[in-house]
């Protein structure tokens, strides 16, 4: 028996000379599959339950053109809320670098991030309801903001 094998079984008892359970290993691989997974589930679409159009979906809800209109008005309501307060966070983002507050400044970003993503959700279903389209594609809507008109001519 060499020296280092005589070593190690000495040294072996002492301390576990096993990588994978110092990494853990089987947990590591777990954890990793569990985050891999909802990555996944976040970025592929859902199947519609009831494909539809705007009208039969109308029709199954029980809904009138006052509730509809109604409903429409609360979401421009609060696409115009998110609006102003992505541009206020986006304000206090600029107010706390300047200051030096890089903490105060990540997390302004990140709600603003926030309230932009609220801000596109609500005004995509206003545009839905307006348009009374279901399942309007990103080029649809970028087609019928007037902004990207003038900058498309």
């Amino acid at each position: 028996m060499g020296f280092w094998r005589g070593a190690s079984k000495i040294i072996g008892h002492a301390i576990d000379l096993r990588i994978d359970r110092w990494c853990d290993l089987p947990w590591l691989k777990k954890s990793t599959l569990f985050y891999w997974d909802h990555i996944k589930k976040i970025f592929t679409a859902e199947k519609a339950e009831h494909p539809e159009n705007f009208v039969e979906a109308v029709d199954r809800l029980n809904l009138t053109p006052e509730s509809l209109a109604k409903q429409a008005r609360q979401y421009f309501l609060l696409t115009v809320f998110f609006a102003f307060s992505t541009l206020g966070l986006l304000a206090y983002a600029i107010l706390t670098a300047y200051l030096g507050n890089w903490m105060g400044t990540c997390i302004s970003i990140s709600l603003a991030l926030y309230a932009s993503s609220l801000l596109f959700r609500f005004y995509l279903w206003y545009f839905q309801i307006t348009h009374k389209k279901l399942g309007c594609t990103f080029q649809e809507w970028r087609q019928s903001i007037s902004f990207f008109k003038r900058i498309q001519k």
